[in-house]
Formats: C-alpha cells, sequence, structure tokens
C-alpha cells in the first residue's frame, strides 16, 4: 500500500529532505533496521542495547515522555514529491508519496526511540498514536544511506567503534565512497585492519581464538579480553609500513601474514606460558601487550620474509634472544610473565595509556631492528 504524507522538502547540499510526521505504529508497519551480524555484514546498525532500551522505556512511561528530535529515515527507492506552494527559492511544503514498492522505510537514527514506544504501546495502547518528527532522505545508494549513519554517530554522539570499523571497511571494499576526504588515515588503516583480525579470533590455533569481542556483542563475554576496536587500532602501525599493495592484499587475503601473527603470537605464549594461563591477571593480551607486540611484529614479519623463513622456531629464537637484549640493559624481567602481572608488574606494563605504550615500545623497538638485522 502507497504511504502518502504532508511534508516539507527542503535542499542542503543539492541533497533533497523530507520533514514530515508519522504515527508510531505506521512507522512501526513500514520501517525495517538494518542490523550488522556476523551472517549479515551488509548491515550496519548495531544491535539494540538493552540497558539504553530500559532507560528509554523508563523515560518514555514514568517521566517526561517527549521525543522532540526527529527519526532519520532513507527510502531506497523511487519517491513522488507534488509541491503545494513554495516557501522559498529551494524550499516547499506539499505532498510525498511512497510506493509500496519503494518501501520500507530503512532507520538510519532512532532505533532505540522507535522500540521504546513499540514496547510501550504493550502496556498503554496509546502509545500507537504516539506522533514522531520524521527527517526522510531519498538515497538510492544504500552505502550513501551507510555513510550517513556514520557520520553522524561517530561525529555527533559516542557510540561503539567497533561497528563503525565495519562500516568504513564495507565503504572501502565496494570503493563506492570517498573516505579519504572525511576520515583519517589512521581510522582508515584500522579498518583495513578488520580481515586480519577476524582471522586471528577465528583461526582455532590463534592464542586470540574467541577472544575478541565483535561489534554484535553487547557485552564481553567471559573469554573475551580485548574489543574489535584495540586490536584493529594496534595494527595500524604494521600496515603504515606496508606498501599500499600489500595492505590490499591483506584486506583480500589475510591469510599469509595472519598465520605468521598466529605464529608470533603463539612464541610469545610460549615465552610467557603464565600470563597466558591467566590473561584477565595479565596484560600482556590487553591493550598494552597487544599494542606494543603488534608494532614490534614488523620487524619479525620483515626479517622472516627477508630469509624466507616463517617457521614458528626461527620466530622464537629471534623474539626471545631480542628479549633477552633487553632486559639485561634495562635491568627489567622483560622475560618473565611477573614484568606483565596487571597488580605486580612494571609500571610500564600495568598502565593501558598510550604514553606507556609507545615507551614500552621504544625500550624494546631498537633492540629488536638490531636483533632482526
Amino acid at each position: 500500500m502507497d504511504i502518502k504524507l504532508n511534508a516539507f522538502k527542503i535542499i542542503q547540499n543539492k541533497i533533497d529532505i523530507y520533514i514530515t510526521i508519522m504515527k508510531a505504529s505506521d512507522l512501526k508497519e513500514n520501517c525495517e533496521i538494518d542490523w550488522w551480524t556476523e551472517r549479515k555484514e551488509n548491515g550496519y546498525q548495531r544491535p539494540l542495547d538493552q540497558n539504553r532500551l530500559s532507560k528509554a522505556l523508563k523515560y518514555l512511561i514514568h517521566e517526561e515522555g517527549l521525543y522532540p528530535t526527529s527519526i532519520l529515515a532513507n527510502i531506497r527507492g523511487f519517491v513522488d514529491y507534488s509541491p503545494a506552494f513554495s516557501i522559498d527559492e529551494n524550499n516547499s511544503y506539499g505532498v510525498l508519496k511512497i510506493p509500496e514498492d519503494s518501501l520500507p522505510i530503512w532507520i538510519i537514527d532512532g532505533q532505540h526511540r522507535l522500540y521504546s514506544i513499540y514496547l510501550a504501546s504493550r502496556e498503554n495502547m496509546q502509545f500507537e498514536n504516539y506522533t514522531l518528527p520524521i527527517t526522510l532522505l531519498n538515497l538510492k545508494n544504500k552505502y550513501e544511506e551507510m555513510r550517513q549513519f556514520y557520520i553522524i554517530n561517530s561525529r555527533q554522539k559516542k557510540v561503539r567503534t567497533d561497528l563503525a570499523q565495519r562500516h568504513l571497511f564495507k565503504s572501502l571494499d565496494i570503493n563506492q565512497l570517498n573516505i579519504t576526504e572525511f576520515e583519517s588515515r589512521d581510522k582508515i588503516l584500522a579498518a583495513k585492519a578488520l580481515p586480519l583480525v577476524d582471522f586471528l579470533r577465528l583461526h582455532p590455533e590463534s592464542v586470540w581464538y574467541n577472544k575478541i569481542q565483535i561489534p554484535s556483542e553487547l557485552k564481553k563475554i567471559k573469554s573475551q579480553i580485548i574489543s574489535q576496536t584495540s586490536m584493529a587500532n594496534s595494527l595500524v602501525f604494521l600496515l603504515k609500513n606496508l606498501t599500499n599493495d600489500e595492505v590490499e592484499e591483506i584486506c583480500e587475503n589475510p591469510k599469509n601474514i595472519g598465520i605468521l601473527l598466529v605464529k608470533y603470537w603463539n612464541v610469545l605464549k610460549d615465552i610467557y606460558k603464565q600470563a597466558f594461563e591467566d590473561p584477565n591477571e595479565y596484560t600482556i593480551q590487553k591493550t598494552t601487550g597487544c599494542y606494543v607486540f603488534n608494532m614490534l611484529f614488523y620487524n619479525i614479519y620483515q626479517n622472516c620474509i627477508q630469509n624466507q623463513n616463517c617457521s614458528f622456531e626461527y620466530i622464537k629464537i629471534i623474539v626471545q634472544n631480542a628479549l633477552k637484549i633487553a632486559e639485561k640493559e634495562e635491568k627489567v624481567p622483560f622475560t618473565s610473565s611477573t614484568f606483565w602481572n596487571v597488580k605486580t608488574g612494571h609500571y610500564f606494563a600495568s598502565s593501558s595509556g598510550m604514553k606507556n605504550i609507545r615507551g614500552l615500545y621504544l625500550k624494546l623497538s631498537q633492540v629488536f631492528d638490531e636483533e632482526v638485522l
């Protein structure tokens, strides 16, 4: 069934925007939300946060109950607008017709407000008539719609950056958005590291197997010790030192360098047995250790490629020798799990601040440079 709405039409930067109102019940019948899941990676919305939803429901039923800001949505198909009168050169008021085959209305921003109204209507039928202001776009390209979601959620309010990384990677993957116009190189490289992150978390021999939290998991489960965001960001240093062709190869096929990373981290597991047996009591698999050793990995990678030796044994010799030299020079127990203990370890290892992470990396990097060369 076609939908007809009285609407203001405004034009911003050559984009048509329609401002209208809809009853929550009508919007519910005609809208969809493009959620991201592991099985549906083309989606872009984060899952509903039950805590946010509960707070919104409480606010709606027991407190002010006002949602004055508009829901942002998009129609991907054809729409027909008939102006009734002009307001000025670019703006008018008229009737917006959305044909049935152009539905659904895709929600870009406002899913928690919508669902709180849906839940409230179960207790009080009056909420079915709750009227919402709606801002409608008519972006034919789904990935332009996704870009709007990304910009709103990464620039205007604090949201989980792990899903934003997925958006960036998908946008780069289809080459439809000129991301460099509005994002930094580091954020782009973190997004390009995602195939490598997924390889590490899904490879059964990886120390990171099932230990990295992804966007569809709102809370860390017991086995998870680090977020996708931290892991991806920690790999940026590696990607910065690779050529553009090498980075693109990782995006398309992360297996080769991924297997080398798996071996490298298994070497660290062999050296720091106690720390890996109880990762919550040590920082080697948390942000600090993850950053430091992923930053040092480039040295290992370079040496393995140059010497055409990527074996576990060869990597272990390099890493052990470097750590022993650093331990002797700095008089710090770099080869012991105790160094990484959350409570009693070295202050460089017990802090997740980037200043200390860089400091620890610099202490080790010179030794690693000399050892691999």
